[in-house]
Parts: structure tokens; C-alpha cells; sequence
């Protein structure tokens, strides 16, 4: 759906109503479901979905109208190979929907610039059980921001990750390609430090 019509057109549509919508997304969904069995027979010990969740795009109570009950299959079907889903920008609002529909972990989390909830903003809003995956802004690793900013959002990710077993720091979302290797070092080092 979101080849066909991007990620702006495609919730507009939603929104108005148009009953071809909800026919591709019952097929998407089909699809989906027949797909998920061949996955399973892949050894893993976790499944990811590059799905690129963005509270921008997909407000609540879209989540919840068109896509909630695909998530509460989808882990179903995985029974106990928990599910890891991608998540690109603002993401708060959609944490405790995805938690909610079994979702074991959400990765993308971070503060801005990046998105809108920091990992122990993000622990509030989600509670336990849902692991949160990131902490560093994506944007902080490139000379857009200077290094006093990168280490600050560094030592503020450390900081909120420390004593709480369910958080995986890292760097949230996609590392760019105009990263600075030096601060990609730099957060190794900074991490194994603080243990």
C-alpha cells in the first residue's frame, strides 16, 4: 500500500473512505497471513518487520481501526518468536497500541530530533513487557550537530537505559550513509564504559 499510494496518500484514503482501500488492505492482509507460516519454518529467534511506523502518518486510532488486529495475528501466528517492528519517526502515541497487540519490542525509539519520546519517556507511556530499541537519534551521528550535542544525546541515553533490562541501546533508526565513524566508535565506547 505504501508503494502504491506513499505514506501521506495513503491514510488521507483511509480517512475518506474510499472501499478499494480497505479491499487492498484486505488482500495486503491475506497475503500477509499465508506468508507467515513459510516464516516460521526459517529458525530465528526473533521476527523483524521493517514496518516504519510513524505517528505522522498513522494516527491511533488508524492503528487501531487498520491495524491492530493485523499485528494480533501476526503474533499469534509467531506464537513464541517474539516480533520486533520498525519504527522511523514520532512514535509515542503508537507504543501501548503495539503492546497492546502483543508486539514484544519497537525499534526507532528515540527523542528529537528524531522522533517525540525518549527511551524513559517511551518506558512511561509503554509500561513493561515492551522492549525499546534505540535511544540515539540517527541525526546525531552526522556534522549537522556538533559533538558537544552528539555526546550530551549519548550520556542521556546511557543514562535512561541503565538498570532497565528491557531497553537495547543503539542508535535509532538507520544509521546514514554521511555518519561519522568516529561517532559510531564513539557510542561503543561510551556504552561499554558505563557497564
Amino acid at each position: 500500500l505504501y508503494d502504491l499510494v506513499g505514506m501521506s496518500n495513503g491514510p488521507i484514503l483511509l480517512a475518506m473512505g474510499y472501499p478499494e482501500v480497505g479491499d487492498l488492505l484486505r488482500i495486503l492482509e491475506e497475503k500477509l497471513q499465508s506468508f507467515l507460516p513459510r516464516l516460521l519454518a526459517i529458525p530465528a529467534d526473533v521476527s523483524y518487520s521493517p514496518d516504519n511506523l510513524d505517528r505522522q502518518f498513522i494516527a491511533p486510532a488508524v492503528f487501531d481501526e487498520h491495524l491492530a488486529d493485523s499485528y494480533g495475528r501476526t503474533v499469534a501466528t509467531l506464537g513464541e518468536t517474539p516480533l520486533v517492528v520498525h519504527a522511523g519517526g514520532p512514535v509515542r502515541d503508537l507504543l501501548a497500541p503495539l503492546k497492546a497487540a502483543g508486539v514484544k519490542a519497537v525499534e526507532g525509539v528515540c527523542g528529537p530530533p528524531q522522533s517525540d519520546a525518549s527511551l524513559s519517556e517511551s518506558r512511561v507511556v509503554a509500561g513493561d513487557g515492551l522492549a525499546l530499541w534505540g535511544g540515539i537519534a540517527q541525526d546525531m551521528l552526522l556534522d549537522t550537530h556538533d559533538r558537544d550535542a552528539f555526546e550530551k544525546a549519548v550520556a542521556d541515553a546511557v543514562g535512561e537505559a541503565r538498570g532497565d533490562d528491557g531497553m537495547i541501546l543503539g542508535v535509532a533508526d538507520r544509521v546514514p550513509v554521511e555518519a561519522r565513524i568516529d561517532r559510531l566508535e564513539a557510542i561503543v565506547s561510551r556504552v561499554r564504559s558505563a557497564s
